[in-house]
């Protein structure tokens, strides 16, 4: 199997969760929380971690593109990225657990280990495939 379909699939479930964070999850929690009685301060760093996360959405896509079209060169920033996104799993799983009592509240964690079992599943798959003379 071609390393390209794992980060393809990579790249448009990243793309997909993003439009869903924007459009979904910003009028169910940024807007709320913006409308909120939280501080000045605080409805301002909420907003800058909410749009934080929609960047590193759209860098993931990015990076899993790079890993598609230039293996070369990609493969590192995808590497990064599922570092970052296995960090975002343990977050969910530790909150969820400690705050929520549970992991299933807060089950975004299950696309990021979606989003990272592909990615290191096309890591592998690049780094079996044979290599064309440079």
């Amino acid at each position: 199997m071609s390393p390209r379909i794992p980060l393809l699939i990579a790249a448009a479930i990243a793309f997909l969760t993003f439009f869903l964070h924007v459009f979904g999850g910003g009028p169910e929690f940024l807007a709320p929380a913006l409308a909120s009685d939280l501080t000045a301060d605080g409805k301002a760093l909420y907003a800058v971690l909410w749009h934080m996360v929609s960047a590193f959405m759209l860098i993931s896509v990015a990076s899993f593109a790079l890993g598609i079209w230039r293996p070369d060169i990609g493969s590192g920033a995808v590497l990064a990225v599922t570092a970052l996104n296995i960090a975002i799993i343990g977050l969910f799983l530790f909150y969820g657990t400690t705050r929520l009592g549970s992991p299933w509240p807060l089950p975004q964690w299950i696309i990021f280990a979606v989003l990272s079992g592909l990615a290191l599943w096309g890591l592998a798959l690049n780094h079996r495939s044979p290599r064309l003379p440079a």
